[in-house]
């Protein structure tokens, strides 16, 4: 099935329109979730260090894993240097929110892709938290399409390569 980009973000931002609030805090809240994201990989850390104890093992797995991610998605960039949305080269819509910086590393998304892969580090040893915490990269994932700083197969592309690290936080 074939779907039309720019009439999907378009639709999306007429209604942004109507519900003006929403829209206004949507720029708030990008930074709010990636300081929330990190928050809680710090707090994985500490609590491994002063309650849990972590074996060295555990401190490779969450640092290996969130490096990997990053460097799959830097590569990936590098590799696709697909256009941005809002770019002359992309869709050319009028993002809710544009971003300083290159305009070709759309694919894949990296804020979807590291609170995927945090999501799952955390859920490997709270698992109530980890499920919370994928809702809202769900919720990210959104916000990412809604702001017109990514497509939808962006967001997918870091969904699936974020999950697809965490996965390793069971098997490995």
């Amino acid at each position: 099935m074939k779907y039309n980009y720019k009439k999907l973000y378009e639709k999306n931002a007429a209604f942004l329109e109507k519900h003006s609030t929403f829209k206004r805090s949507l720029k708030y809240v990008t930074p709010i979730l990636s300081a929330f994201f990190f928050g809680a990989y710090a707090f994985l850390w500490l609590y491994g260090i002063f309650i849990k104890d972590f074996k060295t093992m555990d401190y490779v797995k969450l640092f290996t894993l969130a490096a990997t991610t990053y460097l799959l998605v830097v590569v990936l960039r590098l590799a696709v240097a697909r256009p941005r949305p809002y770019s002359e080269q992309g869709a050319g819509i009028t993002p809710i929110l544009k971003r300083k910086g290159s305009e070709m590393d759309s694919f894949p998304s990296r804020h979807v892709a590291c609170a995927a892969v945090i999501s799952l580090l955390v859920m490997h040893h709270f698992t109530a938290i980890g499920i919370l915490m994928l809702g809202l990269t769900a919720f990210l994932s959104y916000i990412r399409f809604a702001t017109g700083m990514h497509y939808p197969s962006d967001i997918f592309g870091g969904l699936t390569l974020g999950i697809a690290v965490g996965v390793f936080a069971w098997i490995w």
